[in-house]
């Protein structure tokens, strides 16, 4: 059974996350409803319903999976900003986040100008403004809004587009040395397409995969 038949995507927790609100108030109505009729019906009543009620509904909410307090209390650290070490399941319903930045210095690290830096990352230009070509296939079904002037720029970073295989394995006949950026799922199927170029992956994290070809020629 395929994971998309057992997780639901996160496009899908964002179209009902509105309907959170609702279930949580009528969960809460149905508490104080109950607990009222409970406590008329008790003697020595002590505690008012609205009490009762809410001392019900945070018992009942620290049993379920959306009771969370570590991730409220470390909110802000780099494990939990990255999805890092959470579950499968858990993790479907979030917007995946990638640490752009750290590939970014990476390459300030390692790249030099006379290098040629190949992007397939959005979002990595923000962060390193030193990048040569950017490359996407025109199969792909974000081409046509990605691409400017004919398919011969990248709409966000205004970078040079490569948008076939032949123009991105072009790059390697140079002579330079060649670092590629992309993400880390797509590895498998395009490093094939530049074996005889001899690919080394140097850097991974969070999704992102920079490949480091030194034989160009």
């Amino acid at each position: 059974m395929s994971q998309r038949s057992t997780v639901p995507p996160r496009h899908e927790t964002r179209y009902v996350f509105f309907l959170y609100p609702l279930a949580v108030v009528t969960a809460l109505v149905t508490l104080a409803r109950g607990s009222g009729v409970l406590l008329r019906a008790a003697s020595g009543e002590k505690w008012t319903r609205a009490a009762v009620a809410a001392a019900a509904g945070l018992a009942g909410f620290a049993l379920t999976e959306e009771f969370q307090p570590y991730h409220l209390l470390n909110v802000d650290s780099e494990a939990i900003h990255f999805r890092v070490g959470i579950k499968r399941a858990f993790a479907s319903h979030l917007n995946a986040r990638s640490n752009v930045r750290a590939a970014a210095q990476w390459l300030a690290e390692n790249a030099t100008e006379s290098d040629t830096v190949i992007n397939s990352y959005q979002s990595l230009d923000f962060y390193y403004p030193h990048i040569n070509y950017f490359y996407m296939a025109s199969t792909d079904r974000r081409f046509s809004g990605w691409s400017c002037r004919g398919g011969t720029v990248e709409r966000w970073g205004n970078t040079p587009l490569l948008y076939t295989v032949p123009a991105l394995q072009a790059q390697f006949t140079s002579g330079n040395r060649v670092f590629y950026v992309l993400e880390r799922g797509n590895l498998e199927k395009m490093l094939p397409e530049l074996q005889r170029w001899q690919p080394n992956v140097v850097w991974t994290q969070n999704g992102i995969a920079i490949v480091a070809f030194a034989n160009a020629t």
